[in-house]
């Protein structure tokens, strides 16, 4: 950032300083993490600069991530992909007021640039209602998708899923709409789901049957929590697992790799 603490607005621009850390870093405004290591000057090198040099270094084991905030965002995403490698990871993080035409402008394009190349995608905050690409991100071939706190989340997102693996904490669990994703998973939906968990906070224990209506599941023993299984038209077994610990529950589906 410059000397007035304001965002960058090119990747030409010299960075007043470099920190470095020893471990994952979260960004949060005017927060300092406690494992900053040491403060280095810009060594002459812009912020395109830096992250070439830095993404030169011969590590097959860095997995590239980046973070991406809306309410923050001032470079432009499309020239990004030429200075970034390919990125196993990309963080979304949306206004937790109010979506506008800019921040759907801005992930569409934050998407065409790295969508086809990354892992994981999280979403954070996202709005159901007004994000409008949200459908794409559910059909690509994913190995994990994310969502913290959706609003407004409309569950039969799941049905077109195509993520090998979904997680989502939201502030309900959403019953009846995992009976039919489950029912539908055992017509053959869903093939290349591996696991998907839910979780919310309630000191209100959710009434499991609404879940297992109609599943024919055979109960497991299990501690501190109860455990499920069905199995698919293709033979495959799958475990549910349900659980309410004090102020929080959540269901975990888990596919079996093998057939009956």
């Amino acid at each position: 950032m410059d000397s007035d603490y304001e965002e960058m607005g090119s990747l030409d621009d010299l960075p007043v300083n470099v920190k470095v850390f020893n471990d994952t870093l979260i960004y949060l405004p005017y927060y300092v993490p406690p494992n900053l290591e040491l403060t280095m000057t810009n060594q002459g090198m812009s912020l395109r600069e830096w992250i070439r040099q830095l993404c030169s270094i011969p590590d097959k084991d860095i997995p590239y991530t980046a973070e991406i905030y809306l309410t923050a965002m001032t470079l432009d995403t499309r020239t990004l992909r030429n200075d970034f490698p390919k990125l196993e990871e990309v963080l979304i993080g949306f206004r937790e007021d109010e979506e506008d035409e800019s921040d759907n402008v801005n992930v569409r394009n934050v998407l065409r640039e790295f969508l086809s190349n990354v892992q994981n995608v999280k979403l954070c905050d996202i709005n159901f209602e007004k994000s409008r690409f949200i459908q794409h991100i559910g059909i690509s071939s994913l190995k994990d998708l994310y969502f913290y706190d959706p609003i407004n989340m409309n569950f039969d997102y799941l049905f077109t899923l195509n993520a090998e693996s979904c997680t989502i904490e939201t502030d309900q669990i959403p019953l009846r709409d995992l009976n039919r994703f489950f029912k539908l998973w055992m017509k053959g939906s869903n093939p290349k789901l591996k696991k998907l968990m839910i979780s919310c906070d309630t000191e209100i224990t959710p009434d499991w049957n609404v879940l297992l209506k109609g599943l024919r599941a055979e109960e497991a023993e299990a501690a501190r929590s109860k455990k499920f299984f069905i199995i698919n038209c293709r033979g495959i077994r799958a475990e549910i697992e349900v659980k309410h610990l004090g102020t929080s529950a959540s269901v975990t589906f888990n596919v079996s790799k093998s057939y009956l």
